[in-house]
């Protein structure tokens, strides 16, 4: 479906990290918790920087982390995803910017970045 390629446009790295800054900054406005909005704005900094240096080193390693990381904090966040039920979405928002903040760091092709 997307092509394999390494994907060297910093305008549509720009793009995608500006796009997370923002919905992560709506949700802070909204009434979320500043600390996960911060959060998650640093670790997509970190991690799109991070891999647009990484993009031509295909990593098995990093992938591994990632997913790690996200199930950890899936872990950790089980009980605020379970206030979705009560109809409250913003802690679900926070997992949200978190997660892909966290997986910023391997953005490598095209299909990543979307």
């Amino acid at each position: 479906m997307f092509s394999p390629k390494v994907e060297g446009s910093a305008r549509l790295r720009l793009l995608a990290m500006g796009i997370l800054w923002v919905s992560a900054l709506g949700l802070g406005w909204s009434g979320g918790n500043w600390w996960f909005v911060a959060a998650g704005c640093i670790l997509a900094g970190i991690g799109h920087y991070s891999s647009w240096r990484w993009r031509q080193n295909r990593s098995k390693l990093r992938p591994l982390a990632i997913g790690l990381v996200v199930v950890g904090l899936s872990f950790w966040m089980r009980f605020q995803a379970v206030a979705v039920f009560n109809g409250d979405w913003v802690p679900v928002g926070h997992f949200l910017i978190l997660m892909l903040g966290i997986s910023s760091f391997d953005l490598r092709t095209r299909g990543g970045l979307y």
